[in-house]
């Protein structure tokens, strides 16, 4: 608003001053011709009551030159003005009021012109005796005469004149600047200042203010329009909400302008991020806030899922999607959680076994698949195969819900089983695969599976009172690095089953 104010102060002072040179200059102007035309109105006046007195000398009898020598000596032509009598043909001076001069041809004194000029007379300027004058040459009843004054003499008043002037029209400026800077600072800056704190917090994001700025028409209909702008953006707003109201979706829009405090949100937008009303003012009322919220969002991306992030501390998933343009951000946030909680139940219910909530034969497939596109991971490991032995004898003894839990022992041990990295799968109605990996040392690998077979006979659980031992037949096979399951799976069975085989042997 200073930037304002001072130009329009410069503009007028300029303005100001232009006026007052142009005025002063029309006056001076004036001045010149006013005093010039009143000079030879005076100049004529006189010749004309020197030639009245000079007529009336001869008429009684007077010598004509005589007459003329003495008026010029007793007349006083005042204020500094000399006259002169001057030969018409020759232009030599007769007489005059400065004596010196007599007997000199006119243009030796500094007025030169045709000599057709002095039959009609004339006016000019020119340096007389050095002196800068102003020159009336007229012709009166046959008598040619001049008069001339100095310019010093004929604009005496006029400096005076330009001096009161210039301070008149000076003050008056100064007046004026100031009436006209107090009008626009209290009816133009003020009411723009007023505009701008509005507009600031329309600004921040409080599309709830209204403006309100009177003092002119212009500024009631400038109002107008900004408070229709506000209401259109509300508007917009709330019709965006209430289209995604009426998807059935959970899907909230937020938006905010860097330059801006305040991020603008629709209806959903609070619960999609779990926010109590008391959260919700705070972090929509500071962008900075909300953007750290939204990088802390991004720090938790949600496995196999495109932009869905997990939001911390519960288990709540979040589809987040950007564009900025320029200043502007336009987020749009949707709720995914039961979709995602879905999709994980399909394929845990796709890839673990009901029974004992190990994974399944296609499940250990799909993670070993996975695996084995990293060698780095797998480094050293064993594959096994597990067969449960004396399950046949508990169904048949105590019923299958029995051999359930018979089952479930045995997938409890095996996946429990290990110091490394272990992934057990249930394959078959009693056959289970087991790939413990992540071995770099082969001592410990062998130290392990002999761990493991050493399990085969060691494990027993409680049935209708009886104690029952829990025992598997296992077989495996090495793998480094690489790993082909279905072929190493058929190794390890083969194995299992020469195993199974000397264990029964070795019972009987």
């Amino acid at each position: 608003m200073r930037n304002i104010k001072s130009g329009i102060v410069r503009y007028m002072v300029i303005i100001m001053t232009i006026m007052t040179i142009v005025m002063i200059s029309a006056t001076v102007a004036f001045q010149i011709i006013r005093e010039k035309r009143q000079t030879t109105v005076n100049a004529v006046s006189l010749m004309e009551q020197v030639q009245s007195v000079l007529s009336y000398g001869m008429a009684n009898g007077s010598g004509q030159e005589n007459d003329v020598a003495f008026i010029f000596k007793m007349l006083a032509a005042g204020n500094d003005a000399e006259l002169y009598s001057l030969n018409p043909d020759t232009l030599v001076i007769e007489a005059s009021t400065r004596a010196e001069d007599v007997g000199k041809s006119i243009n030796k004194i500094g007025i030169r012109t045709s000599s057709s000029n002095f039959e009609t007379g004339f006016e000019l300027s020119a340096k007389v005796n050095g002196v800068p004058s102003y020159c009336v040459v007229r012709k009166v009843d046959g008598v040619l005469m001049a008069y001339v004054i100095p310019n010093s003499v004929m604009f005496d008043g006029l400096l005076r004149d330009v001096i009161i002037l210039g301070a008149g029209v000076i003050l008056i400026s100064v007046i004026l600047a100031v009436a006209v800077t107090w009008y626009i600072d209290k009816y133009i800056i003020t009411k723009l200042q007023e505009l701008n704190v509005v507009l600031a917090d329309i600004s921040a994001g409080d599309l709830s203010k209204n403006v309100r700025v009177g003092g002119n028409f212009e500024f009631y209909e400038l109002s107008s329009y900004i408070n229709e702008m506000v209401r259109s953006l509300v508007r917009t707003t709330e019709t965006i909400s209430y289209a995604l109201n009426k998807t059935n979706m959970r899907i909230g829009v937020y938006m905010y302008n860097l330059k801006v405090k305040k991020v603008r949100y629709t209806e959903y937008i609070p619960g999609i991020f779990s926010f109590n009303a008391e959260k919700t003012a705070e972090i929509f009322s500071d962008r900075k806030l909300f953007e750290d919220f939204i990088d802390d969002l991004r720090k938790n991306p949600v496995e196999g899922e495109d932009d869905v992030f997990a939001l911390s501390g519960e288990e709540k998933y979040i589809r987040l999607d950007e564009i900025v343009q320029d200043n502007d951000v336009f987020g749009v946030a949707i709720d995914v959680t039961r979709d995602v909680k879905t999709r994980r139940l399909i394929e845990t219910e796709r890839d673990a076994d009901m029974l004992t909530g190990i994974l399944n034969r296609r499940g250990m497939a799909n993670k070993v698949s996975e695996l084995t596109a990293d060698s780095e991971k797998i480094k050293k490991a064993v594959l096994l195969m597990v067969d449960a032995d004396g399950l046949k004898s508990v169904n048949d003894k105590y019923g299958h819900d029995k051999g359930d839990l018979y089952i479930n022992e045995i997938a409890h041990q095996i996946s429990a089983f290990g110091k490394r990295e272990n992934m057990s799968a249930r394959i078959g109605g009693d056959e289970f695969a087991v790939l413990l990996y992540g071995y770099e040392d082969e001592k410990e690998r062998r130290s392990d599976i002999d761990a493991f077979m050493a399990m085969q006979d060691e494990s027993y659980i409680l049935i209708e009172g009886d104690r029952m031992p829990v025992r598997f037949s296992a077989g495996y096979v090495l793998a480094d690095s690489e790993l082909d399951f279905e072929e190493y799976l058929k190794i390890a069975d083969e194995r299992m089953y020469m195993n199974k085989k000397a264990r029964k042997t070795g019972r009987d």
